[in-house]
């Protein structure tokens, strides 16, 4: 019966596994991805070959043979690491425990140790560092080479690119205090969210969903990090207010850039609005003065009381009324002699 199950991204990766349980009197089967249907083994040792595809492509690839060969809940499963981090590490991780977690009930735990370090060949874990010869693996040659270049953690990442006064929270609660949920007077100036979709508690769709919900952080654009590529995920994060998303394991290069793009967007957006508030208050001003020189162009500038002009353009009004309902306009001719003459004009007379 299959007692543990190991995915490797590459073969050398696969056989070395495959040779420690052998050695250690176990029945090992070591195989190249789905090319055998039926394992009749302790132990079966799979070379995915992902390390060179892209993440999402590995994502599938590591999803699939976990549903073809993993046959029973109390089976241990192995993912394989690079003790360099080389390759999808996050992401085929995730992939091993969303599957195995689609199999479990919600009662059930899932418990995951993960443990990059290899001792005996320099490898090393300290403070969730990997170090290579007492290194850390930004320093190597062997991290450079693979195109991440710089600290592997985000805050440096974006403090080396320039940004300053960046906020770090390690929970929901305490993005929440950040950004002044409970308490507005406490909050923080933000210009740009970044947020893992894999937090404590809530998930970072939840989390986006509560921050859009505040009118005053509405408008702050929030950037999801993920190991994930499922399109549904994806489209979540968007329908709760994401304006883009970053895959793991991250790249510098790709990161910054569209960090930069996401500010420039925000910094676009917050210019239109100011723009567009300062024309609505010019157009406000411009009534307001259309207004008042009507008034002007209505009165006489001594009395004030209503002009010749403001009487034509009455008397034409109430005249077309009188026209269309068929009534009598009544008018009453005041004189500087103390003379009142009331008349009373029929349309149908003077026409």
């Amino acid at each position: 019966m299959q007692q543990i199950l190991i995915i490797a991204d590459d073969l050398s990766g696969a056989a070395d596994c495959g040779m420690a349980c052998a050695g250690s009197g176990l029945h090992t089967l070591v195989m190249l991805g789905n090319s055998v249907n039926a394992v009749d083994a302790d132990v079966l040792s799979v070379d995915a070959d992902t390390r060179g595809l892209d993440p999402k492509r590995a994502v599938w690839e590591t999803a699939m043979l976990m549903r073809r060969y993993m046959s029973r809940r109390e089976q241990v499963v192995f993912k394989k690491l690079d003790s360099t981090l080389r390759g999808n590490v996050g992401a085929e991780l995730a992939a091993v425990l969303t599957t195995q977690r689609g199999a479990m009930t919600q009662q059930e735990h899932i418990v995951a140790v993960l443990a990059p370090a290899f001792p005996a060949n320099g490898r090393t874990t300290k403070q969730g560092k990997q170090l290579l010869n007492g290194k850390p693996l930004e320093e190597m040659e062997i991290w450079r080479r693979n195109g991440i270049q710089g600290s592997s953690y985000i805050p440096t990442m974006l403090e080396s690119a320039g940004y300053r006064d960046i906020l770090t929270a390690d929970s929901a609660e305490a993005a929440y205090r950040i950004l002044g949920i409970k308490d507005a007077s406490h909050a923080a100036k933000v210009d740009l969210i970044l947020l893992d979709v894999l937090m404590p508690a809530v998930n970072g769709i939840q989390v986006c969903r509560r921050i859009k919900s505040i009118d005053r952080l509405r408008d702050i654009p929030v950037v999801i990090v993920t190991v994930q590529s499922d399109p549904v995920d994806l489209q979540l994060a968007f329908a709760e207010g994401a304006i883009d998303y970053i895959r793991k394991p991250l790249i510098k290069v790709e990161m910054l850039a569209r960090v930069r793009s996401v500010l420039r967007l925000a910094q676009e957006i917050t210019r239109r609005k100011s723009r567009e508030q300062e024309l609505l208050q010019v157009m406000q001003q411009l009534e307001e003065a259309n207004e008042r020189f009507r008034q002007l162009s209505s009165q006489d500038g001594l009395t004030e009381i209503a002009n010749r002009r403001r009487f034509d353009e009455f008397f034409e009004q109430e005249w077309r009324r009188a026209v269309r309902d068929a009534l009598p306009v009544s008018l009453i001719s005041i004189s500087s002699k103390p003379i009142t003459i009331p008349m009373a004009i029929s349309p149908e007379t003077i026409a």
